[in-house]
């Protein structure tokens, strides 16, 4: 592991590969192993190393998923399945949501990972940071605020239709994910886990750029998302 030496992009792609190798190694039936081929930017090499180096979460090379046990740990997320596309997904989301623990100081205890909580919807977002601590929320049905949502995509373009289509839900008014054509059913569910999670902000990062958003709301079914320059770092309210 690196320890105090930031990581390249060399350092991610050397990982990745190596892990691909013992995937493929582990059973006949796998892909052949090829290299990692991605443009990764130089902040996710840093802080997707650093996530593993604190521990926060870990690749298996047994089944292919990447294990979060202490940013929530109900479900996994696929990373060696022979889908660089998702790969590519992965390294981004988790880079970021290290990033906001390492930089920005948010405790470890408050930050979950794809939450699939009861009552909250199936994959809404992909990460929750909340005001404190999230487990005694997930024992109690309680759950403290969230102060940031995070959603991560690997393309810019994905950002303007991911709005667009938040947008255009709210407009629409109360209503069901099966509302919608096939092909615009999967970003319902960011905005249902808006209005489901109640953020105050709406973090979207892709590699290159990353878009803040304040959430305003006006009423239980209504919300406006206006721009803002930063994230908030953490401060204990």
């Amino acid at each position: 592991m690196m320890g105090t030496t930031l990581a390249t992009i060399d350092d991610l792609e050397d990982f990745i590969s190596n892990k691909w190798r013992e995937y493929c190694a582990a059973d006949p039936k796998r892909l052949a192993t090829y290299e990692m081929r991605i443009p990764f930017q130089d902040w996710e090499a840093r802080f997707f190393m650093r996530g593993l180096e604190l521990g926060l979460f870990e690749v298996s090379s047994s089944d292919g998923l990447l294990h979060y046990q202490r940013l929530g740990g109900n479900v996994t997320g696929f990373f060696l399945t022979g889908r660089p596309r998702r790969c590519r997904e992965v390294v981004t989301q988790f880079a970021a949501l290290a990033e906001l623990i390492e930089e920005y100081g948010w405790p470890v205890e408050n930050v979950m990972a794809e939450p699939r909580e009861r009552g909250k919807g199936i994959y809404p977002l992909d990460g929750l940071l909340f005001d404190s601590a999230w487990l005694e929320g997930r024992r109690t049905g309680q759950w403290p605020a969230v102060r940031i949502a995070l959603e991560a995509k690997i393309q810019r373009s994905q950002v303007a239709r991911l709005i667009q289509q938040i947008n255009e839900c709210v407009q629409r008014g109360p209503h069901q994910k099966s509302d919608h054509p096939s092909s615009k059913q999967s970003d319902h569910a960011k905005f249902q886990g808006i209005l489901d999670w109640r953020p105050e902000y709406f973090l979207v990062v892709t590699p290159e750029e990353r878009r803040i958003y304040s959430v305003r709301r006006h009423n239980e079914t209504s919300f406006s998302l206006d721009v803002v320059k930063d994230i908030p770092r953490w401060s204990p309210r």
